[in-house]
């Protein structure tokens, strides 16, 4: 149980006593102690009871947290995002002091199936002593399992290393453990775990040597779906007691255990463990008691990795900013330098503005000068500056469809890729043409370079496919938006891609590109006023193809009302692939 207290600013007076594992606190209404102060985050940080110690983490929070321990100050930030808190410290976010009143162990609760299919609390009745107690030897499991943990080199911004790392010392601690699984639960999950929401090819396990070959499953659904709706611990000690299913029957299980893995005070994944027939005593209900406690632990390693991770990315940015500031910089006086050059030229020899050439270099010329000035803007103020004004989409579609087939298509591959306009020419939008173009050339670009790569060779060389640019109203709000969309048949994108998308250094392509481009776009149509959605499927869904749609939803006016705010992603993913397209492509 942890108890705190606000003693000064905002809800001065208010406290919360609880035996929840995790506290969060913050802005978002899903927090649990929720702050009316401007200077603290949506979520700032978060209490973390592992056994009967207590660790604050800050979660990246804008301005930090500081600790008040002992008559000393100490700031947590990015760099040093937790510490170990006692009875008496205070934690000051924003105008706003809470103070820690009192710490205490939970009392075990372990959850397993009763006769009538329901899940029932049982108590576990086990002395502090016991819980730590060795079976034998004299050192305690818990410091066992973090001993292993510390002997092991591994990267510390490596999520998946991690996990790796994990399974291997809970097998270490658990001698008769036949699989051990530690397995993300991915974004927009919602009533029930599916193997969509799991990512079922990227679980991390571990299989003993005893049970290597039998081919047994690595976990159960239908246990994972106990976890997530209890939210707790569920325990499955005899073979009788387990559910009748087909991935436990499947695989031969005679016990079973599954924690919950929290992060940000929602549940992030699960660790899986089970026992086969035959193979190892079955669990008892201390092993589910120290497996529960060892599950909160491994939430706060697979927490630091994730943050690590989280900092690492935002220093490459800071430094991927630097390198970018100095070369637009540098870019603008060239550029600056090259447009006085074409104009004394056009001075000298008027007739040259005739020339189609010409034009297509002054119009790239000019896309070059946004792309390096938007780019200093946005490093000086955070937000850069867009022109608005109300454009005609279908002649912006038809200049970069001939510039990404210039750009990124060889004479052979412009035969085999068809790249079709099919805007509706009445329809506008609200936008800065310069970025629209900027926006919509990197999302053609890669749906091009996606059609030249994908079925890996299995598609006729002789035709790659076909990426069309449509333009309809909006469904949701059709007098206010119109939807630029970009459909290809190129393969879609996995699931796991498509839960980081829009994600700084996160690309789609096989080979290491900077994956900033889509980080970008999303920033760009953002600040527009706009919004973009994905639909994607990697098999054939009805009478479309593999492929993606990805619509800009761009305002028809400047009064046009914003659109809905999207949880955690920057982009809405539509979850019905085919009837999206049908909508898009204006088929019944």
């Amino acid at each position: 149980m942890i108890h705190i207290r606000v003693v000064q600013g905002a809800g001065k007076g208010e406290d919360i006593s609880t035996h929840q594992g995790i506290v969060s606190i913050g802005r978002a209404p899903q927090c649990t102690l929720v702050l009316d102060d401007r200077q603290v985050s949506h979520l700032h940080g978060e209490f973390m009871l592992v056994g009967a110690k207590c660790v604050y983490r800050d979660l990246l929070s804008r301005n930090g947290s500081f600790l008040r321990s002992g008559g000393e100050t100490f700031w947590l930030g990015p760099l040093t995002s937790e510490w170990e808190i006692e009875r008496g410290d205070e934690i000051v976010v924003g105008d706003t002091t809470i103070r820690v009143e009192h710490i205490e162990a939970n009392e075990a609760q372990v959850f397993r199936q009763s006769d009538d299919g329901l899940s029932k609390a049982i108590e576990v009745n086990l002395a502090p002593d016991e819980m730590t107690e060795v079976q034998g030897g004299g050192t305690t499991e818990i410091a066992r399992f973090h001993d292993i943990l510390a002997l092991h080199a591994f990267d510390a911004t490596s999520v998946r290393e991690t996990q790796h790392i994990l399974c291997g010392a809970l097998a270490n601690v658990f001698p008769n453990v036949a699989y051990v699984a530690c397995i993300d639960l991915l974004p927009g999950c919602g009533q029930e775990v599916t193997a969509q929401f799991v990512g079922v090819k990227d679980v991390v396990s571990y299989c003993s040597a005893k049970s290597a070959g039998m081919g047994a499953t690595k976990f159960s659904l239908h246990i994972l779906n106990e976890v997530y709706h209890t939210q707790q611990l569920a325990f499955y000690g005899t073979d009788a007691e387990l559910p009748d299913t087909q991935s436990v029957r499947g695989g031969e299980m005679s016990s079973c255990i599954c924690a919950p893995l929290w992060r940000r005070n929602e549940i992030s994944g699960f660790l899986h463990m089970h026992t086969l027939s035959g193979l190892g005593r079955p669990f008892a209900r201390r092993d589910a008691q120290l497996f529960w406690l060892l599950a909160n632990i491994s939430s706060q390693y697979l927490n630091r990795a994730a943050d690590a991770k989280q900092r690492s990315t935002m220093r490459a940015a800071a430094a991927a900013g630097l390198a970018v500031s100095g070369l637009a910089h540098d870019s603008q006086s060239i550029l600056r330098t090259l447009g006085l050059n074409m104009e004394g030229v056009e001075k000298t020899n008027p007739e040259i503005m005739a020339n189609a050439c010409w034009k297509d270099v002054k119009e790239d010329l000019e896309l070059l000068r946004f792309i390096s000035r938007d780019a200093i803007e946005r490093l000086e103020t955070a937000t850069g500056e867009l022109v608005m004004r109300s454009v005609q989409l279908h002649p912006i579609v038809e200049e970069i469809i001939q510039r990404c087939s210039d750009y990124f298509l060889d004479h052979a591959d412009r035969s085999r890729v068809r790249v079709v306009n099919a805007c509706d020419k009445s329809h506008r939008a609200m936008v800065d043409p310069q970025g629209l173009k900027q926006v919509l050339m990197n999302c053609v670009k890669n749906s091009l370079l996606a059609l030249k790569k994908s079925d890996n060779g299995h598609r006729d060389q002789s035709d790659y496919g076909e990426i069309k640019v449509f333009s309809c109203r909006d469904s949701e709000m059709p007098d206010d938006y119109c939807l630029v969309s970009v459909c290809d048949s190129a393969g879609g994108i996995s699931e796991k891609v498509l839960q980081q998308l829009g994600e700084p250094f996160v690309t789609t392509e096989q080979t290491k590109r900077l994956g900033l481009g889509m980080y970008i776009a999303m920033e760009i149509v953002e600040r527009m006023g706009g919004q973009i959605r994905i639909a994607s499927s990697t098999k054939p869904a009805g009478q479309y193809p593999t492929g993606t749609v990805l619509s800009l939803c761009l305002p028809i006016s400047s009064q046009a009302p914003k659109p809905v705010a999207i949880k955690k992603q920057r982009f809405v993913l539509v979850a019905d692939y085919a009837a999206y397209r049908s909508h898009i492509e204006g088929l019944p």
